[in-house]
């Protein structure tokens, strides 16, 4: 949990510096620039054809706006779902010793680090995990797996295809939005409905900071809560 908590204060604190930096160059004179490698000190400039990239106060605005806001965005999400990821790894190292007291360090090592093929970390924590769902609870340890998978889903176009979400990611949400219980989605409750996605591009805005980090808080209160009472 205060992994989580560092990342979006840490977030947030870079999110409001942005703000901040636009407030000041816009209430500054035209003859205003910024250079992104003039105070590198000599020993870490490049001995050959060293880049000088030099922003004037309009260019320097609009890369606040844009760019510095989309790169906060990208970053939240991939460290997110990276430090749940991280989280479920540890987890389920610590059930698999409780399981069969027997394995070696080796053998949990070797199981954590192939966690993630054929949904094995998926299937384990549905299935064996005893999450306890408390009465009145209308979300099951699969909805929640769903919804975490497609956070990763949205981090691996992030990573490797620019922030596009192939035919293939398409084909991934539209196969768990299929699984949503229809009073779900007719709220939006669906990835591919929401503010996060236009067509088939990410968003990358304050807005997506804010919705992974309700996402992932809650989640992980659900597994936490639901492992705690039903292991106890």
């Amino acid at each position: 949990m205060n992994k989580l908590i560092d990342n979006y204060n840490d977030t947030a604190i870079l999110i409001n510096a942005v703000h901040v930096a636009i407030d000041r160059y816009e209430k500054k004179g035209n003859n205003v620039g910024l250079s992104t490698t003039k105070n590198i000190p000599q020993r870490y400039r490049l001995a050959i054809l060293e880049m000088d990239y030099v922003f004037d106060k309009n260019k320097l605005i609009r890369r606040y706006r844009n760019e510095s806001i989309n790169k906060i965005a990208r970053d939240y999400l991939i460290t997110t779902v990276s430090t749940l990821d991280a989280y479920l790894e540890e987890v389920y190292a610590v059930l698999l010793k409780k399981k069969d007291p027997t394995f070696t360090d080796k053998q949990i090592d070797k199981e954590v680090r192939e966690s993630w093929r054929d949904e094995k970390i998926r299937k384990f924590m549905v299935n064996e995990a005893n999450i306890l769902v408390r009465d009145g609870k209308l979300t099951t340890p699969d909805m929640a797996f769903d919804r975490y998978q497609e956070f990763r889903i949205l981090r691996h176009a992030v990573v490797h295809n620019d922030n596009i979400l192939s035919n293939k990611h398409i084909a991934q949400l539209n196969d768990l939005n299929s699984r949503l219980p229809d009073k779900y989605k007719e709220i939006g409750y669906t990835m591919l409905e929401s503010e996060f996605i236009d067509k088939n591009k990410i968003i990358l805005d304050n807005k997506l900071v804010f919705g992974t980090r309700k996402w992932a808080f809650e989640f992980l209160a659900f597994i936490a809560v639901g492992l705690e009472e039903g292991n106890s």
